[in-house]
């Protein structure tokens, strides 16, 4: 998922809006950010990294049934996004073994746990992916994907409802701490 600089969503540590109007099924999704530097079109695997400024947390927050309205389409509900992210960047080198643990209302239970290896797509072949066609800007958020864990997924689902705390951390980054709710 591409997010661009433009499209920012929340700071680490605003409230988060839920309007049970919309949906009752928000959910979340801990994923790396890559923060571009130089920006570029159609950026060669090898050159990839080059285009790295450093890197920071999300938490891709979705309301899943209205993803899923619309014939299948995600629009309306990515058009929507909650989209905390945050705390900072740190060194443009590739980063070592990253842990996303989200935690909600001070359940010290871990949600989600993954390390960069077991991204879905290297750093490299997403920056190009990405850039094919289009012009990446400094400055913009690639989120790299989400580990298993979200809410809708588990047995039974699991959404974040009004007053839960949702704190998202990536070890070496920092943490992140939103309540839902206004």
């Amino acid at each position: 998922m591409f997010f661009s600089k433009r499209h920012r969503g929340h700071r680490p540590f605003d409230r988060i809006p839920f309007d049970a109007s919309i949906s009752t099924l928000l959910d979340w999704e801990v994923e790396l950010g890559v923060v571009l530097g130089p920006g570029g079109k159609n950026i060669t695997p090898e050159d990839a990294m080059n285009h790295v400024w450093g890197y920071t947390a999300v938490n891709d927050l979705s309301w899943r049934d209205v993803q899923r309205r619309h014939g299948g389409q995600w629009l309306r509900e990515e058009s929507r996004r909650h989209l905390p992210d945050g705390p900072g960047a740190r060194d443009r080198r590739q980063p070592r073994p990253l842990g996303p643990p989200t935690e909600l209302s001070g359940e010290r239970v871990t949600k989600q746990e993954s390390r960069t290896r077991f991204l879905y797509f290297p750093l490299p072949r997403l920056i190009q992916e990405l850039s094919l066609g289009m012009t990446l800007e400094a400055g913009d958020i690639l989120s790299t994907g989400t580990p298993a864990g979200v809410g809708f997924a588990r047995t039974p689902p699991e959404y974040l409802r009004p007053g839960d705390v949702l704190e998202t951390e990536i070890e070496g980054i920092g943490v992140m701490r939103n309540i839902i709710g206004d």
